[in-house]
């Protein structure tokens, strides 16, 4: 233990996806709704081994999902000498499971078949 106060720049989300989650070749970006009519960019590295980016990739525009997150505050210096702020939400964790969508279509599908007359 530290003798200072200890800082963490971490985040709890619960909301639902305003669009369906932005698969890239290196990142997956979703837009988490939570109220008030503003939605937070979050986003997680595929190189992750945990998972995340393919667990996030499985949500769909309205799921609701739990995440814990890093806040990763950034500076970017402009080309007139001042500086511009931003903030980056980083995934680390995601509490909640996907809906599972695909057993849904599969049990469908089955039941399609069952009704054809041969």
């Amino acid at each position: 233990m530290s003798n200072g106060s200890e800082q963490t720049n971490m985040v709890f989300l619960a909301g639902t996806l305003k669009l369906p989650p932005k698969v890239d070749d290196k990142v997956v970006k979703c837009l988490i709704d939570v109220g008030m009519k503003n939605a937070i960019p979050c986003g997680c590295y595929k190189d992750n081994k945990d998972g995340i980016a393919d667990k996030l990739a499985r949500y769909d525009q309205g799921d609701f999902i739990r995440v814990v997150a890093m806040l990763d505050p950034y500076g970017v210096k402009q080309a007139d000498g001042s500086w511009r702020n931003g903030m980056s939400i980083k995934i680390t964790q995601i509490k909640n499971d996907p809906p599972r969508r695909a057993q849904q279509k599969a049990q469908q599908q089955e039941l399609t078949d069952d009704d054809i007359p041969f």
